[in-house]
């Protein structure tokens, strides 16, 4: 079974003795959705290909929204199918992932951009674990 150390708002959460929380199974999931999400693409030196295009594909663009609406649910689906072969990978080199922790499929992206703040969007994830279960992240971005 693998972890992910949890962070809020960048930070470590620690418990009450000082040791770091861990996350696991569907926590871990929602977390890394959001990491890829919020990390650029390319950000990461030795993986250059894990991160998100979100600002390039929105900031600057002067579209209508429904296309920038689009735009921004690729990226989401973009950043999905490279964390399920990210997932692949770990697999593939012996990492133990329990079928709560891998992602099978995506299931539903949903993007609403916010009508009272036009750089902010709402995005819904629906995700799919090898169990057979369905993990919901929602959560707003600014771009």
């Amino acid at each position: 079974m693998s972890f992910d150390l949890k962070l809020s708002n960048g930070s470590f959460n620690f418990d009450a003795d000082g040791t770091l929380q861990r996350l696991f199974n569907e926590e871990k999931i929602k977390q890394d959705i959001i990491k890829i999400l919020l990390t650029s693409q390319g950000k990461v030196k030795m993986h250059p290909w894990y991160g998100s295009p979100l600002s390039e594909r929105v900031i600057g663009k002067v579209l209508p929204f429904n296309i920038l609406e689009t735009e921004v649910a690729d990226a989401v689906n973009f950043c999905l199918n490279n964390l399920i072969k990210l997932q692949s990978m770990q697999l593939k080199d012996g990492q133990y992932l329990t079928p709560n922790e891998q992602i099978s499929q995506i299931v539903n992206v949903t993007v609403q951009r916010s009508a009272y703040d036009s750089r902010q969007y709402n995005i819904v994830v629906d995700v799919a674990t090898k169990k057979g279960g369905v993990i919901r992240e929602v959560f707003d971005i600014q771009l």
